[in-house]
């Protein structure tokens, strides 16, 4: 399977989103930095990219980064579904009840073996345990603009001012859990609060 970056208009639109804004003078340090993080959560990195394009006029330039990487694992969940004996059932008491409603004095009794149909259709139901395959993607979306800064280091009692690439950029971080289940979403919820966690520890 084939994967590509989802635009910044598909990325706010997954179920779980966060965005941080970053001052780095080197973004792609910053996304390696990233790409550990995940890798040390246990995700497949399955597509990264850092681009930056150098304006024609002038010492910016436009950065664009992506991410996207993905955890597999199998759990065991509990299934509800209905009890092999309960439309049978259901049907037998349903024919019954009908039949009885013919006999005006059995009219109460026939009432009663419908409703029991019903409840018997509707609410006779067991747990099944089932193994099942989840799969979780993280999306991360850098966009920002670089240029050439200017900051003043003290040397020998002398201040030196020095030129540097600043890079101000937006991380978008987006995630979905496939199936979109409760347990699969709190999993997810929770690799990203430590990826968010690690990005505000980030230091260069």
């Amino acid at each position: 399977m084939g994967y590509q970056p989802p635009s910044l208009e598909e990325i706010q639109k997954c179920p779980v989103y966060f965005r941080r804004d970053v001052k780095t003078t080197n973004p792609r340090k910053l996304f390696r930095y990233l790409i550990n993080s995940l890798s040390e959560m246990g995700y497949l990195i399955v597509y990264d990219t850092v681009n930056v394009l150098k304006d024609e006029i002038g010492d910016t330039g436009a950065v664009d980064a992506n991410i996207i990487a993905k955890k597999e694992y199998k759990a065991i969940i509990k299934l509800k579904k209905r009890h092999p004996i309960a439309t049978p059932i259901a049907i037998i008491l349903g024919v019954i009840g009908l039949f009885l409603l013919y006999n005006p004095t059995m009219i109460i009794f026939g009432l009663i073996m419908i409703a029991g149909a019903i409840y018997i259709f509707m609410k006779f139901k067991v747990f099944e345990k089932k193994e099942l395959s989840f799969l979780t993607l993280i999306y991360i979306k850098g966009i920002g603009e670089a240029y050439r800064g200017k900051y003043t280091e003290n040397i020998m009692k002398k201040e030196i001012e020095r030129e540097q690439i600043i890079t101000e950029m937006t991380l978008h971080l987006a995630g979905e859990a496939i199936p979109d289940i409760k347990d699969v979403t709190k999993k997810l919820m929770k690799d990203m609060t430590s990826l968010l966690e690690k990005i505000d520890s980030f230091i260069e």
